[in-house]
C-alpha cells in the first residue's frame, strides 16, 4: 500500500467516548507497522503522529496513547489485500473518574465514505 494512503477510523461500537477516535487515521510506515494521527493532520504537509507506546504500532498489537480527554488502550489489525482494518479500544478520563469505556472501531484505506465498510460489516454479521 502507498504509505501516504490514510486508513481512516470511520465507525465505532461501545461507549460514546469512541466517537473521539472517528476520523483519526493510521499510516503504514513499513509493511505491518503503523502510526496514528489526529484528524487535523490529514492534509498537513508535515504530519505529526499522536505519541503512542510503542512509537510505531505493529499490526495486531496493543498500544497506548493520550488523546483528547482520555488515556486510551487499543489494538489495530489491518488487512492490506482488502484495505480494511478493525480494532478494540478502552478509554479512561485523564482527569476524573476512572470509569472506563470500551468498544471496537473500524477503519478503511482511502478517503471513502465508509458505506462500503458498513455494508461489509452487515454482510458478515
Amino acid at each position: 500500500m502507498d504509505p501516504n494512503t490514510p486508513i481512516m477510523i470511520d465507525g465505532f461500537t461501545g461507549g460514546l467516548d469512541g466517537v473521539d477516535l472517528e476520523k483519526c487515521f493510521f499510516l503504514e510506515t513499513d509493511p505491518g507497522l503503523f502510526q496514528l494521527f489526529a484528524p487535523d493532520q490529514l492534509f498537513a504537509p508535515d504530519k505529526s503522529p499522536i505519541t503512542t507506546e510503542p512509537t510505531v504500532i505493529p499490526n495486531g498489537s496493543f498500544f497506548t496513547f493520550n488523546f483528547g480527554r482520555f488515556a486510551w488502550t487499543a489494538a489495530f489489525v489491518y488487512s492490506d489485500p482488502t484495505g480494511v482494518g478493525a480494532g478494540v479500544w478502552s478509554a479512561v478520563w485523564l482527569k476524573g473518574p476512572e470509569d472506563p469505556e470500551s468498544g471496537t472501531f473500524q477503519a478503511q484505506a482511502g478517503l471513502g465514505t465508509g458505506n462500503e465498510l458498513e455494508a461489509s460489516a452487515s454482510a458478515s454479521a
